[in-house]
C-alpha cells in the first residue's frame, strides 16, 4: 500500500571556476518505494554553465570517469527507498573548442586541405602551397584582397576562430634580353609581365658591313621574327638575337699622279664583309717631266707605302698618290740688275754641270761671276766651273764698279768727244779708258 515518503534531493554542481552551484528539491510522495526525483542542472534560477573556449559536454558524478555522462539537457536522478535526504556532487565535463582553418587558392589551384585548430593552442599552418599559372605565390592573408593579416606557409596561427586564409599572388615578370649576335650596342634588357604585351625597344644594334634586319628567337635565323617596336606576347625569359643582312659594297682604288700625268685607271671591287676582296696595285706608272716614279703613298706628301703587285684591302674608297723623285734640275741665270743673262741650263741628277761662259752686261759695272744670293759681293762660280747641287737653282750675277774717262780732241777750238782705240793684231779695237777702276 502506498505510503507518504518525504524526500530532499541536494545536487551540488562543481563549476570550472572552483565554485559550487547547489540545487535542493524536496518532495512528498505517496508512493511505493522506490521514489524517483529528477533535479535539472539548470533552470531559470541556475543558467547553463559556460566556459570560454570550451564546450560543455555534460556532467559526471564525483568526476569519476567511469560514471555515466549526463548530458547538458538531462537531469540528475535521485532514487529514494524511504524518507530522507540525499546529496550528490556532479562535475562539469568540458571539451576544448576547435576551429576549422580553411585555405582558398584565390584564383589558383591545389589549395592545402583545411586544418583544425584547438582553442588556446597554436596551429602550425601547412607548408603546402597552391599554384597559379603566371603568378608567384606570396603567402596567405585573412582578406581576399590581401589587406588583412598575412601568414607564410608553416607560420604559427594563434587566432581562436574559424578562419579562411586566402592565397596572395604576384604576377610573374620575365627578362627579355637582346644579343647583338656578332654586332655591338645591343639594347638593354626589358622586363615583361605575365599576360601583358611588351613593346620591343626601338634601339638597334650595329655591325660593320651589315644592315640590321630585326630580331629572332634563334641566333642562326636568316629571317627576323620581330622588328623594333613590335608587340612581344611570349611569357617566359627569352633572348632575342639580331638578324643581319650582309651589305654588298662597291669600292674604288684611285691612282693620283700627284703632279704628273697618265695616272693608271682606277680599280673597282664589289664585295661583302663575309667575302671581302682586295686590290692588287697596278704595274702601270704615271709620268712627270724631270722626275722618276718611286711608288705609291697613302698621302700626297708621303713616302712609298705600296709598290706594283702589293695588296691593298680597303673597306672604303681609297686614293693612293704617286711618289716622285726629281732627276732633272734647272740652273737659271739672273743678270741681277744687268741684262743679257745667259740661257738656263739643265742639270741631270748626280752629273756635274759646267757653268756657262755667257756673260751678262751692265753699264758702268764689271761682271765678276755668279753667286746663289742676289746680295753676294763675291762670286761663287765662274764660267767653266762645275756645279754639282741637285736642285733647281738661280745664280745671280755679281757686279764690280769702275770709272770711264772719255777721250776728247780739240776741233775748231772746242773739245769733241771721240772713241779710243787700241791696235790689237794690227786691227783697231774700240775700248774704254779706265781711271781708278778695278
Amino acid at each position: 500500500m502506498p505510503e507518504q515518503i518525504s524526500v530532499t534531493a541536494n545536487i551540488i554542481v562543481k563549476k570550472n571556476d572552483g565554485t559550487d552551484d547547489s540545487y535542493t528539491i524536496s518532495r512528498d510522495r505517496f508512493s511505493t518505494p522506490p521514489v524517483y526525483v529528477y533535479v535539472p542542472f539548470y533552470d531559470s534560477q541556475h543558467p547553463q554553465y559556460t566556459r570560454e573556449g570550451y564546450n560543455l559536454l555534460g556532467y559526471r558524478m564525483d568526476n569519476v570517469q567511469t560514471n555515466p555522462l549526463i548530458g547538458v539537457d538531462e537531469s540528475g536522478t535521485f532514487v529514494f527507498s524511504s524518507s530522507g535526504t540525499s546529496t550528490s556532487r556532479y562535475y562539469c565535463q568540458w571539451q576544448r573548442k576547435t576551429y576549422i582553418i580553411s585555405f582558398d587558392a584565390n584564383g589558383g589551384t591545389n589549395a592545402p586541405a583545411a586544418q583544425t585548430k584547438t582553442h588556446g593552442t597554436d596551429l602550425t599552418l601547412s607548408n603546402e602551397t597552391p599554384t597559379r599559372t603566371g603568378h608567384v605565390f606570396l603567402g596567405w592573408n585573412t582578406s581576399q584582397d590581401g589587406t588583412g593579416t598575412a601568414y607564410a606557409p608553416g607560420a604559427t596561427f594563434a587566432v581562436d576562430a574559424a578562419t579562411t586564409l586566402y592565397a596572395t599572388w604576384e604576377l610573374l615578370t620575365y627578362t627579355i634580353s637582346f644579343d647583338a649576335n656578332g654586332g655591338e650596342n645591343a639594347p638593354a634588357a626589358q622586363t615583361k609581365t605575365y599576360g601583358a604585351d611588351l613593346t620591343l625597344t626601338d634601339s638597334e644594334p650595329t655591325r660593320t658591313g651589315y644592315t640590321f634586319a630585326g630580331w629572332a628567337l634563334s641566333n642562326e635565323a636568316a629571317e627576323a621574327d620581330y622588328q623594333p617596336g613590335d608587340t612581344y606576347a611570349g611569357n617566359g625569359n627569352a633572348t632575342l638575337y639580331a638578324v643581319w643582312a650582309v651589305v654588298v659594297s662597291t669600292h674604288t682604288l684611285t691612282y693620283d699622279a700627284n703632279g704628273g700625268t697618265n695616272a693608271p685607271a682606277a680599280q673597282t671591287q664589289t664585295y661583302s664583309v663575309e667575302d671581302q676582296r682586295s686590290f692588287t696595285v697596278t704595274g702601270d706608272q704615271p709620268t712627270r717631266e724631270g722626275h722618276a716614279f718611286l711608288g705609291w703613298s697613302n698621302t700626297s706628301g708621303g713616302t712609298v707605302d705600296y709598290e706594283a703587285g702589293d695588296t691593298i684591302t680597303a673597306a672604303v674608297d681609297k686614293t693612293i698618290y704617286a711618289v716622285w723623285e726629281k732627276v732633272r734640275f734647272t740652273v737659271s741665270y739672273n743678270a741681277n740688275g744687268g741684262s743679257n743673262a745667259p740661257a738656263a741650263q739643265t742639270k741631270q741628277k748626280g752629273v756635274a754641270l759646267t757653268i756657262t761662259d755667257g756673260v751678262p752686261s751692265k753699264q758702268s759695272s764689271v761682271f765678276m761671276g755668279w753667286a746663289t744670293s742676289a746680295a753676294a759681293t763675291e762670286a761663287e762660280y765662274h764660267g767653266g766651273d762645275s756645279f754639282t747641287t741637285d736642285a733647281d737653282t738661280v745664280l745671280y750675277a755679281v757686279w764690280g764698279t769702275h770709272s770711264i774717262m772719255s777721250v776728247f780732241v780739240i776741233q775748231d777750238g772746242e773739245p769733241v768727244e771721240c772713241d779710243a782705240y787700241v791696235v790689237v793684231s794690227g786691227e783697231p779695237v774700240l775700248c774704254d779708258v779706265y781711271v781708278g777702276g778695278e
